[in-house]
Formats: structure tokens, C-alpha cells, sequence
């Protein structure tokens, strides 16, 4: 079912036994619950949940992430057939399947509890999520049942880990909550230094903030292999220090991925990545967490993307140069999503 990065959910599975010579088709059902969506709380979405491994699937359908779905877009371009999955000798059309992302339930409780940052009392998950949704009262009461049971079942250890992204009170056996920006600020700005630190690590490349080096000026740029800086950095050092010495040699190396050399814009990648992140947070939180200088320029990105859509609406231009398409066999930026699992 699961591969590296995510997983197709399949209507029908063929389901082999090595032990037997013939094939035994097995129909499997996989059940949905409703729960608030991480970029708007007040809304609910689809989640798979996983009782026998205690984990949390976002279906891809609600998933939004503008730089993750523009990635998947262009692949779509690239291949022109939309028949892609074939089960049974019948094909199976892509409008009928979806990927299936694993999610750290704490982003769905940090939404919940900072859809108002100016709240400024503690009261209980319940109480967050009868103000902030919006459905009719039976949908309602669905959705605030699934969303405590996936807080009664721990998932991925979210009572001890809300007390990290927002101010937690226990009295009377039971748990209150009040938002607090700084703590929820750190908690994201973490999670954008050790995403940088596994991009760097993994060499991991996409046009955003990659520039494919001609093979005519690859000398004058061309750097010794030993000061990636990967190789500069030992292994037990904290993220946040890997992530200061990363930053101070990013502008000045090269990655070579399959026989190709590619130069990094470190401001540039910052910004990826802020956009990456920020389909991981509710909009109230945007404009409190993210860096003016990066909402200023994921904005001129907007507007730059905006443009070059119309242009290309307007005109067909021949020979037309290629973006940089996203090298192959490379780790993919999904899987940073993923929790690894513990041996």
C-alpha cells in the first residue's frame, strides 16, 4: 500500500499469494472521517484514519499547497494521457483515485485553536470547535466527535506536543487551551530550518531556486566537491546549527545530480520554502508568522506567475526554452512530510 513518498488508495486491489499460483481479487474498503481543514478550520475535509498504525492520511483532493500542486501540474503537462492506473486489465482514470498524504495532526489542532489569534482565555478543544465551524448541527457534532477521538487516541503524541504550540491548562481531568504566538511561531520556523537542512542534505533541486549551470561557464562557478557544505557538517550536530552553517556557504557551492551541475539561490530557496510550510498553517496565522520580506516576495512571485500565465494565454511562441524540469530519481519534497517510522 505505501510506497516512499505517499499512497494511491485503490477501489479494487489485487491482493497476490505467493504461496498460491492464482490471483485472489479482494475488494477493500477504506473509511473517511471529517475533520477540520488545516487552511480553514471552519470548513471540514476528508482524512483517512489508520486505527491499526494510529496515523492520520490527508486526502489529496483537500490538500492544497500552491507550490506542491504548480510541481504536480507540470507533470501533468508532461504526460498528456490521463489513463495512468490500470487495475485488472481495466483502466482506472485519475479522476477516480487520489493520493493519500500522511499528516501530523498537530497542524489540524493549531489551526483549531489560532483560527482566532486574539483569543485570549483558555477553554477546551470542544469549545474552540463550536465556535469556529460552520456546518449544520448534525455535521457539526460529527466533526467535533472524530476530531476528540483523534485527540483521546494520541495521534502522533498530540497531547503532549500541543503544550509546545500553544499555553495548555489541566485541571478537573480535562485539557484547556489558550494561543500563544511565540510559541507557535518557533514551532513553525523549525520546521522551515529542518526542512532547509533536508533539501540541502539530500540535494534535493527544483527551478524555484536551482540554476542549471551551462556546461560554457561551469569552471568559472565550478567549487571543490569537499566544501558542499553536507560534507563540512558532522552528523550530531543540532538542526539549528547545521542550518547557520549551511546558510553560510549555500550561495557558494554547486550540486551535481545525474552528471549535471545545478547553483543555489539561498534567499530564493527560504522562500520555497515559507511556501511549502504555509500550506501547513490556517490563514490567520500567515500574516503573524511568516517574515515580511519573504510575504513580500512570495507575493512578487504570485504576481510574476500571474503574468507569464497570460502571456503564455495570449501568445505561442516557437522554440520556446524549457523551464528546468525537476531532475529525476531525486528524493521527493513530500516525503519531508512523512514521519519515519521507529524500527
Amino acid at each position: 500500500m505505501e510506497d516512499k513518498n505517499a499512497f494511491l488508495f485503490h477501489i479494487y486491489n489485487t491482493e497476490i499469494n505467493e504461496n498460491e499460483r492464482e490471483e485472489r481479487n479482494k475488494i477493500k474498503n477504506y473509511s473517511f472521517i471529517k475533520l477540520p481543514s488545516i487552511s480553514e478550520p471552519s470548513k471540514n475535509v476528508l482524512y483517512h484514519f489508520n486505527e491499526e498504525t494510529n496515523e492520520l492520511y490527508l486526502l489529496e483532493r483537500n490538500y492544497y499547497n500552491p507550490k506542491i500542486e504548480t510541481i504536480r501540474h507540470e507533470k501533468d503537462k508532461i504526460n498528456k494521457n490521463n489513463i495512468s492506473i490500470f487495475i485488472n486489465n481495466y483502466a482506472l482514470e485519475n479522476a477516480y483515485s487520489y493520493y493519500c498524504y500522511p499528516i501530523d495532526a498537530i497542524f489540524i489542532f493549531i489551526s483549531i485553536i489560532y483560527e482566532n489569534c486574539s483569543h485570549n482565555k483558555f477553554i477546551t478543544l470542544e469549545n474552540y470547535l463550536n465556535n469556529i465551524l460552520n456546518d449544520n448541527e448534525k455535521t457539526k457534532n460529527e466533526v467535533i466527535k472524530n476530531t476528540l477521538s483523534i485527540f483521546k487516541k494520541n495521534v502522533n503524541r498530540i497531547k503532549d506536543r500541543l503544550k509546545i504550540v500553544c499555553d495548555e491548562l489541566h485541571e478537573n481531568e480535562m485539557f484547556y487551551y489558550k494561543p500563544n504566538i511565540n510559541k507557535v511561531k518557533n514551532f513553525y520556523n523549525f520546521k522551515c530550518i529542518i526542512l532547509f537542512n533536508y533539501i540541502i542534505e539530500n540535494q534535493i533541486i527544483f527551478p524555484d531556486y536551482a540554476q542549471y549551470m551551462e556546461k560554457e561557464i561551469l569552471e568559472k562557478y565550478k567549487s571543490d566537491e569537499n566544501r558542499h557544505p553536507f560534507n563540512l557538517i558532522k552528523e550530531e550536530k543540532k538542526q539549528i546549527d547545521k542550518y547557520n552553517q549551511y546558510k553560510k556557504y549555500i550561495d557558494n557551492y554547486l550540486i551535481e545530480f545525474n552528471k549535471q551541475h545545478y547553483k543555489i539561490n539561498g534567499d530564493n530557496l527560504r522562500a520555497f520554502i515559507w511556501l511549502v510550510i504555509k500550506g501547513f498553517m490556517c490563514l490567520s496565522l500567515e500574516e503573524k508568522i511568516i517574515p515580511d520580506d519573504i510575504n513580500k516576495k512570495l507575493n512578487e512571485i504570485k504576481e510574476d506567475e500571474e503574468e507569464k500565465r497570460k502571456t503564455q494565454n495570449m501568445i505561442f511562441t516557437k522554440n520556446k526554452k524549457h523551464p528546468l524540469q525537476v531532475p529525476r530519481n531525486q528524493p521527493m519534497i513530500d516525503s519531508f512530510f512523512k514521519r519515519k517510522k521507529i524500527k
